[in-house]
């Protein structure tokens, strides 16, 4: 798989829809790395139109298909019509339709639709993850010859390390090799939306790693046929990654080379427990900062992580059961009791929750309790606010204003970031020693006065 097929910005050829005639088009890529093809016909899509009219929907989805000058195929899978014109002249009459496509599959053969494709091998390459990973080994291992002191070469190995990992979808091996390439091998043909979702929790196990937003650079697979595609998955943010050196990571994977396969291993157990929790931690990562939806998303992150893995009752469910039933027997008012039953909840608030995580990582951010207990109120009054706009918080001191919101969603990441690397076994002293020495943190814990 070492064939690489680059798209240009302009790619012209001949394209078709299923089964349909072949018109002339351009794949066009827009400074913000989305991908759009326009095709431009001497008839207007009859069967198209009648489609829009019929289900009164701005947009179809479809596959495409096309032909590079070049004799590369190219297949487009969920295409969805934006826009179309229609230009008429005294003898002609032709349309231009521009349409977004979701998946591109590049190679000397078509694709099977997405949902069809079955793969055995997939590769991917990741923004940032030589620097991360940064391995001094060369592909020649040497050993010293006690007798001679001479130094002779004992084999040749491309994987620094190998993977074991048994899923109940299927089993599958990863291998990381030392140019970055992260390959999964599946021992039987697996739905490539399938091992895409696999990809996807290694993704955020190195945003988590990284304390960055990445994203991969290609990603390359072979199918059930042995036929090579590239895959290109048109992703905003790439346009945002920064170039990371190896002390801006977080945690750096020297820092867990020795327990690497226990600690992804807990990553994929708790994945899917943990998987709201991780799609507002990776999306507080986005570069820009927004007040107040970036606090908002970063305060839910945590909640979510309390409520799924740690208690998520006030009161033992028989004693909760017999304060309802005293409730029940004190009010004597049906409309009272109604209500008041109805507000009767054995949830922790947010407040508790906030309060209780600290308090769990404190032996890293060694806070007082005052403070602790500060931070939690303001927090989730500031929460309270943003999310009902209450007008009698707006003049009063307990709630944070715009410059304290971005520090202490700062902090809360890192609290957050902890709490997860906790959980995956990775070792308290590395965790302490990076977070002492992150400027981030020290900046936030300095502003927050903390």
């Amino acid at each position: 798989m070492n064939k690489t097929t680059k798209l240009e910005d302009k790619n012209e050829g001949t394209w078709h829809f299923d089964n349909c005639e072949c018109f002339h088009g351009t794949l066009n890529k827009e400074d913000n790395g989305i991908y759009y093809l326009e095709i431009s016909t001497d008839q207007p899509d009859i069967e198209l139109i009648d489609k829009l009219l019929e289900s009164s929907v701005s947009i179809v989805t479809r596959n495409a298909y096309g032909t590079l000058k070049t004799g590369v195929k190219i297949s487009l899978f969920n295409i969805n019509l934006l826009n179309m014109s229609t230009t008429a002249t005294k003898t002609d009459l032709s349309t231009t339709q521009k349409y977004q496509c979701k998946w591109i599959c590049i190679g000397d053969s078509y694709c099977k639709s997405i949902d069809e494709t079955k793969i055995q091998k997939l590769k991917a390459q990741y923004y940032n993850f030589n620097a991360w990973f940064q391995q001094s080994f060369s592909k020649d291992h040497m050993k010293k010859n006690n007798e001679t002191g001479d130094i002779e070469e004992i084999d040749k190995q491309e994987p620094i390390f190998e993977l074991e990992i048994n899923r109940n979808c299927s089993d599958y091996k990863i291998g990381f090799n030392q140019n970055g390439v992260l390959e999964f091998s599946f021992n039987s043909p697996t739905n490539l939306l399938d091992s895409l979702k696999e990809l996807q929790k290694l993704t955020d196990f190195l945003i988590l790693c990284y304390g960055e937003i990445t994203t991969t650079e290609s990603i390359r697979f072979i199918d059930e046929n042995k036929k090579e595609f590239e895959l290109i998955i048109p992703d905003k943010n790439k346009g945002n990654i920064s170039k990371l050196f190896s002390n801006d990571f977080f945690i750096q994977f020297s820092f867990i080379k020795d327990n690497f396969q226990s600690c992804y291993k807990k990553w994929l157990d708790t994945y899917e427990l943990w998987k709201p929790t991780i799609a507002y931690f990776v999306e507080s990562h986005e570069r820009t900062f927004h007040i107040p939806i970036s606090f908002l998303k970063i305060v839910q992150a945590l909640e979510v992580f309390s409520r799924r893995t740690r208690k998520n009752i006030i009161l033992d469910e028989e004693d909760f059961s017999d304060l309802k039933k005293r409730l029940e027997n004190d009010i004597k008012n049906e409309n009272d009791k109604k209500l008041v039953l109805k507000l009767l909840s054995n949830e922790p608030r947010l407040r508790q929750r906030l309060k209780d995580l600290f308090k769990e990582v404190d032996c890293f951010f060694e806070i007082s309790s005052r403070k602790r207990d500060s931070l939690a109120f303001k927090i989730s009054q500031t929460r309270n606010y943003y999310t009902h706009f209450d007008i009698s918080h707006e003049d009063k001191k307990c709630i944070y204003n715009n410059e304290q919101i971005f520090y202490v969603s700062q902090y809360m990441k890192f609290v957050l970031k902890v709490l997860l690397l906790k959980e995956i076994n990775v070792d308290d002293r590395v965790i302490a020693n990076q977070l002492v020495n992150d400027q981030e943190y020290i900046t936030a814990k300095k502003k927050l006065d903390l």
